[in-house]
């Protein structure tokens, strides 16, 4: 089964945790990791920054990355927040059933 890995990050654990449980309780994604003590280095306003972040590794179906990407843009507090998406395939069938019951 084809689906889309989108990864984010942010500086808060509570608004990685906000993010994660609505995008799980909307059945937007079935399961979101969450990745803590990334070092990131960036830069911003003509400076060179580092910090921690979490990355939230969000499972999703094709037809709802849109949907999900409108979620994490309402909810994040970054000013310009990152948003990826990956490809995936999911091997194990089980999973895979499992995914799609818990998905919209």
């Amino acid at each position: 089964m084809k689906l889309k890995i989108i990864f984010t990050t942010t500086s808060s654990k509570d608004n990685a945790k906000k993010m994660a449980k609505s995008l799980v309780e909307s059945k937007l994604s079935p399961c979101v990791q969450m990745v803590k003590n990334i070092k990131s280095t960036y830069r911003w306003d003509d400076e060179v920054k580092s910090e921690k972040e979490y990355l939230l590794m969000i499972k999703v179906a094709k037809k709802n990355v849109a949907k999900c990407m409108k979620m994490i843009l309402d909810e994040h507090d970054h000013d310009i927040p990152e948003i990826m998406e990956s490809d995936a395939t999911i091997l194990n069938d089980s999973y895979a059933k499992w995914f799609k019951e818990n998905s919209k």
